[in-house]
């Protein structure tokens, strides 16, 4: 509304031009706007139906004038890129580097990840069990865990004390699902060097590296927890909802395996290096990163 310029206007003032003041506003943000717009059309097609209002401005806005949709991002990241920014995390305070390697080692979603609770967590048997309420398409969900995350989630298991249920990764100083995204990537770019990503391309970058890998699309599907069955046709995407288990715990296997040759190389004498200079820093950052110290840490990354 800030846009439009209505917080405080009855709602049945809003009209076409004030859409189109908002879409303007929004140009340099194409995915905003087009949320937006389809959120406030919602909202008017509801108001219409309660007689707030006679008709849903949105539809009176010429369809060349909406927001349109934003084209698919393509972007991955490498698995060098990623042990970068693996090594990167060490900078930050204890909770937020752990997320930050799930988040690298499971191709979850950030929001699943920062609401993750004790309780949906078996770690003897290495498996993460998803509610459909914490899915984005609703679907019970579960995830294999290789060795190289059942490591982050055992050692926080026994800082906080074993709990049996309450969030994983919760925020140093509310103790509410971390959410400060935006904040640990600015500090991952600067102590990485790499920049131009975003938090949902470790999900490609994922289904990328297991594609070359020879890994089945459909498995990475699975593991990804995507509908297949809405891009399959006739009797196969109505009645085929099977899901690979064994193959999916085969391609988290593969996965682990390739980030685990990178981020902690069992030969590092023989393998060339990359090497990542961390600036000084002496204050805490806002993400709740500890001090660098007052020189720069180095680290080797294998390239």
């Amino acid at each position: 509304m800030v846009e439009m310029d209505a917080a405080e206007r009855p709602i049945a003032t809003i009209n076409a031009a004030d859409l189109r003041r908002m879409t303007a506003a929004l140009a340099d943000r194409p995915a905003t706007a087009r949320a937006r717009f389809g959120a406030l059309s919602r909202f008017f097609d509801w108001c219409q139906g309660e007689d707030h209002i006679e008709g849903n401005p949105c539809v009176m806005l010429a369809r060349s004038r909406r927001p349109k949709a934003v084209p698919a991002r393509l972007h991955f990241l490498t698995v060098p890129e990623l042990a970068r920014l693996w090594h990167a995390a060490e900078v930050l305070a204890p909770v937020y580097r752990d997320l930050v390697h799930l988040l690298i080692a499971v191709p979850c979603r950030r929001g699943e990840a920062s609401r993750l609770d004790w309780s949906q967590l078996d770690l003897t048997r290495g498996l993460w069990t998803l509610p459909g309420m914490m899915t984005k398409n609703g679907d019970p969900h579960r995830l294999h865990l290789p060795q190289l995350v059942l490591t982050i989630l055992q050692g926080r298991h026994a800082v906080a004390g074993k709990p049996r249920c309450g969030l994983v990764f919760p925020a140093p100083q509310s103790a509410q699902p971390i959410d400060t995204f935006s904040v640990l990537k600015a500090d991952l770019d600067g102590a990485a060097g790499i920049t131009g990503w975003r938090w949902h391309d470790f999900r490609r970058s994922f289904a990328s590296a297991l594609g070359e890998a020879g890994i089945a699309e459909p498995v990475a599907d699975a593991v990804l927890n995507h509908r297949q069955s809405a891009t399959r046709g006739g009797v196969t995407g109505i009645y085929q909802r099977a899901q690979p288990w064994p193959e999916q715990v085969k391609a988290m296997q593969v996965w682990n395996d390739m980030l685990s040759a990178r981020v902690h190389p069992r030969s590092p004498e023989k393998t060339a290096a990359t090497v990542v200079t961390l600036r000084p820093h002496t204050a805490w950052g806002a993400s709740g990163r500890r001090p660098w110290g007052t020189g720069g840490q180095v680290r080797s990354v294998s390239r």
